[in-house]
């Protein structure tokens, strides 16, 4: 049932188990906040503040919102771009179609999701997306289809802004949470996952 299914899933454990505290990642303020004051810092220290573009998956909001506000804050000429495959609301879609990259891909928009920091949103094809997973993978770092999604959206980024310019991306989703689900379904758009 996707993201709706596990919303519900939240309300009938939250009324079946006392004390138990809900995490709201689309509406809670503390999503953002943390990738604010920890992550974002972190990418501009280790980049001695040489960042021209950030593409990320919108996801939550949590993260693209986060870093974006804190990139916009040191340099309003950041250009912050999301990467969302074609099946979500950003990326085009109602967000109600075949969902094949997991973490992101909304039928709506989060609260926690800051449109005014979003320069725009790259459409990246659920193809794209996991032959840069396999690329990816080559390479030596294991991740799964949101990163691929990203890492997309960071290479047209890259060439929309021109050379010499420095994109930053994430891999958030590492790939051997997928290991079991790839092996069961074997196939991808009737091509066996490598």
């Amino acid at each position: 049932s996707g993201i709706p299914g596990a919303r519900a899933k939240v309300e009938e454990l939250l009324a079946a188990l006392p004390g138990a505290v809900p995490m709201r990642q689309f509406e809670n303020p503390a999503n953002p906040l943390i990738h604010y004051e920890t992550t974002a810092p972190e990418i501009w220290e280790q980049l001695e503040g040489r960042v021209d573009g950030l593409a990320v998956g919108v996801g939550t909001g949590g993260t693209f919102t986060g870093i974006a506000r804190f990139l916009k804050e040191k340099d309003s000429s950041i250009s912050c771009w999301g990467a969302e495959p074609p099946d979500s609301i950003f990326g085009g879609g109602d967000g109600k179609g075949e969902h094949m990259v997991e973490g992101i891909g909304n039928a709506f928009i989060p609260p926690t999701f800051d449109r005014s920091l979003a320069d725009g949103v790259f459409t990246v094809p659920h193809s794209e997306s996991y032959a840069m997973v396999d690329a990816l993978g080559r390479m030596g770092l294991p991740a799964g289809a949101s990163s691929g999604a990203a890492v997309v959206g960071a290479k047209r980024l890259a060439r929309k802004l021109g050379e010499g310019k420095r994109v930053v991306t994430l891999l958030t989703d590492p790939s051997e949470r997928y290991f079991s689900k790839y092996a069961y379904d074997g196939l991808y758009e009737g091509r066996p996952i490598r």
